[in-house]
Parts: structure tokens; sequence; C-alpha cells
């Protein structure tokens, strides 16, 4: 406990969905927050239930699911921009009142910081890394990367493609960067519909991960590789 960790990518790649199965699998044996500025409570424990589920859950295990999840995992109802006070108002209220260890902030974008002021964001990490400190919990941040110059969406970033001031990787303890597949995953659509037409090489394409969890930073361990991910699109697992 005690830190923050930056979880960066481009935008419809999958940050928010990994990082609340992080979550979920936390909240087995410790209170989570989570405090999503982007998707509504309701579309946030749908798509929660149905990766504990591991497939669309029915009716007899949601029931069940919501049971189990009172008092583990605890949702901040609040979409688009919310000010940099609301935002440590909420993870105060729920480290201290609410008993949660591990808090999600999605995103920074829907902080309300001037993303023209470089020295507002650092000022926000730097109060962000001195609330997990002092509240002993641990801040997952979700945050964007630039557009890339080149490559577009097959550009892998790195951690120096982290939307924002140079600051943010400098004084976060550990920083993943979640990176999709698009090609994959257009190849993929297309052996559905014909897959008479795929190339050898395309086939062979299909059998590469679906997207990379890359650890670009880990300050308090050595790991730092890309782990291969593959994704259930019944489940969002």
């Amino acid at each position: 406990y005690g830190q923050v960790t930056i979880w960066a990518g481009m935008s419809g790649h999958r940050k928010s969905m990994l990082l609340g199965q992080v979550m979920l699998w936390l909240a087995q044996k410790r209170r989570v927050g989570i405090a999503s500025f982007e998707m509504d409570v309701a579309a946030s424990m749908k798509r929660m239930v149905n990766q504990a589920a591991g497939c669309k859950a029915g009716p007899v295990f949601l029931e069940e699911w919501l049971e189990w999840s009172n008092n583990r995992i605890y949702l901040y109802d609040q979409l688009d921009t919310v000010e940099e006070h609301r935002v440590f108002g909420a993870l105060h209220y729920m480290a201290k009142t609410c008993g949660c260890k591990h808090v999600m902030v999605d995103s920074l974008t829907k902080v309300g910081i001037n993303q023209s002021d470089k020295g507002a964001e650092k000022r926000f990490m730097d109060r962000l890394s001195a609330t997990a400190k002092a509240l002993d919990i641990h801040i997952h941040l979700v945050a964007h990367v630039r557009k890339p110059a080149q490559g577009g969406e097959d550009h892998k970033p790195t951690k120096f493609d982290v939307r924002g001031a140079s600051e943010l990787v400098d004084l976060c303890d550990n920083l993943l960067i979640v990176w999709l597949d698009k090609k994959k995953k257009s190849l993929t659509n297309k052996n559905n519909v014909s897959p008479a037409h795929m190339t050898d090489q395309e086939i062979d394409y299909l059998t590469r991960p679906d997207q990379l969890l890359t650890v670009a930073k880990q300050r308090h361990g050595q790991f730092e590789d890309s782990l291969s991910l593959w994704f259930r699109e019944d489940s969002f697992q």
C-alpha cells in the first residue's frame, strides 16, 4: 500500500475493463473503491458481474454476486468532469469510512485539471502520492497516451507516450501500459465472416495474443516486461 499505479493506453484499448477485473479479483480479500467518471455505476457492475461469472451472468448468479459484493466493492456515482477536491474527498471517504484498500480513479482526463497547465498535473500527482501514503491505500489512476506521430493504433506505447506532464511517470510507483492489437481484432472479424479469404500470413497472425499488458515501471520490484493476454467476448475477461 501507499503507492500510486498509472494504467495508461489509447482510447478503446480496454484499460478500464482490465483494471475492473483486477479490482474484482482484489475484492476477494479486501475492500475496493471505484470512481469511474466515464461509465455509470450500472454499466460498471454489469461488466464486473459477467467477469465474475466467466460468461453472461444469469439472474441467480447476479443476485448472489450482488450479495457477495455488498461491503466489498464501493462505487462513486458521478459522471463527466469532477473537481479535484471532490476526487480527494472520495478517496478519503472510501479509505476512512468504507475501509477500501485499493481505489480506482478513471480517469485523469475527467479530473478538473487544466490540461495545459503541466504544473497543475504535477501538483495533482504529488498530492495523490501523499494521499496514498497518508491513508495507506493503493491508488490506481487511469491515464491516456498521446496520439502517435505515425503507426496509428499499431504503435505500442512506451512510458514516454503517456499524455500530460512528465512528472506523472516520474512520481508514480508503477506504470502499466495496456495495448490492444487492433490488427488481430480486425482479422478475427474477417475470419468469422469469410475464413476462405484469409491468407496463410493472416491465419498465422491470429495465434498472437489479443493484447499486451506492459509493466513499464515498478519502483519497488524487479519485473519490467510485457504479459500476453487473450480476451473473452462473452464475459469481458
